[in-house]
Parts: C-alpha cells; structure tokens; sequence
C-alpha cells in the first residue's frame, strides 16, 4: 500500500510539471511569441500610366546594346546619362537640360548639335542642368538638334550618348500654341493647364520644365510630383528619377492625412 502511494505521489508530480511547462512564465514572457509585426508602412501597389509617344527613336538595337544607361563602355568614366528620350519632340526654343552622373562631379561642358553634326552652341557649365540661353544661336522650328554633356578636368572622361530633339513646326505647332494661348496666365490652375497641354502633345521638354517649376513653387504638392513621375516613368533613363517622385508624392499624401 505504501509503495502504491509513492507511486501516484510520483505521477501527480509529473503531470503538474507538464502542466506548468506548457503555461506562459509568471513575468508575463510568452516561450512562444508571436513574430514581431515590420513596422514599415507598406507602399500601395503603384498603377503605371502609359504615356507612350514620349520617345519618338526605335528601340536600341543589339549593335549598339553595349551603351548602356548611365554611361559608356568604351574606356570612358562611368556614370553619366542624359535625363531625356533618345529622341525627342519640343516646342520651346530655350529648352533645359538635365542629366546625371555617380561621384561628386560639378564641372561639364555641355554640347548642341545640328543635323549636320556642326556645332551650334558649346559651354562650360556647372551643376547637372542648363537652359539654353535665348542670346544662343536661334534654334528654328522644324529642324533636329542633339545634344550632349562631358566632365571637364577628367581624365579619359568621354561624352555621354547625343540625344536628339526635334522643335515643331507647321500646323503642330500652331495647334499647341493655341491651345497655351487659351490658358496663358500664371495662377496654378492655368500652369498645370499648360502642363498637361505639354503632356498631351508628348512635348518632353516642355513637361518636364513645367511640372519642375511648379514643384519648386509648391514643394509639398503631391499631385505635382506624381504627375512628373509619370512622364519620367516612360523612358529607362529616368527610372530611377519616376522612382523618387512616386515615393514623394505618397509621403506627402500621408502627411497631409496627419494634419
């Protein structure tokens, strides 16, 4: 009998360390946690819109598949590219350029061409844009220009790839400018009239520059960044630029949610 006790003594014992085991500790930490929840916000699916008609030039072939975006292969320094379409429409006879390149590098020369591949206008610039300057040789309508930009002060730094634009001419040109006569004056309304006139016409240029400026006026408008991010979404070279803008405009949209 005294055995028999022991020994149910002995599983009572058992099951109450069992039971114990399987219960969270007394300071209230779980054995078993859940996994930590990534406090990230996450980004909404982003929708591309298509605006195709930006980039007038066929697709790079495999013969010259070894210039890639965002420098040469041939020896030069790697990491400049010109933010526009291989071949571009523009209305505007002073139009900005923009590019870009890896490493702190300030000092270009910045190159136009004509059809010809004479040049019509050369300077040293600094910084990574440039308008064309209206006392320049008159760009005329109708005809195709390319242009170009080198570091200056480095070796064995070579051009980037020219790109081409084309300004319009005849009755393409006089529709648009109708159509920005209509909505000529400066209330933030009437630029982004003349913003999506740009657009609507494929005038990479002129809708580039006209969303720019407005962004520098009202920096914290996330329509404006989104609406530029679109037009840089259509072309590889500014890929990364659409990138930067989409995220801008989805902070600024939380942010104006908090207020």
């Amino acid at each position: 009998m005294k055995k028999l006790l022991q020994l149910l003594a002995l599983v009572a014992i058992a099951v109450a360390g069992s039971a114990s085991a399987q219960q969270p500790s007394q300071t209230g930490e779980q054995l078993n946690p859940p996994p930590a929840v990534n406090p990230q916000k996450t980004r909404p699916k982003r929708v591309h819109t298509d605006l195709s008609g930006f980039e007038l030039s066929p697709k790079p072939t495999k013969a010259n598949s070894s210039v890639q975006i965002g420098g040469g292969t041939r020896g030069g320094l790697p990491g400049l590219v010109l933010f526009a379409p291989r071949r571009a429409k523009c209305y505007t006879t002073t139009p900005t350029f923009h590019w870009g390149q890896a490493g702190a590098f300030t000092n270009f020369r910045l190159t136009v061409y004509d059809a010809n591949q004479d040049v019509v206008y050369d300077a040293a610039i600094e910084g990574e844009s440039f308008t064309y300057p209206a006392s320049a040789p008159a760009l005329e309508p109708g005809k195709t220009y390319s242009w170009t930009v080198q570091r200056e002060g480095t070796l064995m730094a070579e051009p980037a790839p020219p790109v081409e634009w084309v300004l319009l001419l005849g009755e393409e040109r006089k529709a648009v400018q109708e159509k920005v006569k209509a909505v000529a004056g400066e209330s933030r309304k009437e630029r982004i009239q003349r913003a999506e006139i740009w657009v609507n016409a494929r005038l990479w240029y002129d809708a580039i520059e006209a969303y720019t400026a407005l962004i520098m006026q009202y920096p914290n408008d996330a329509d404006l960044y989104k609406a530029r991010g679109e037009i840089y979404d259509q072309i590889p070279a500014t890929q990364e630029l659409a990138e930067r803008d989409f995220l801008r405009a989805e902070d600024e949209q939380a942010r104006r949610k908090t207020k």
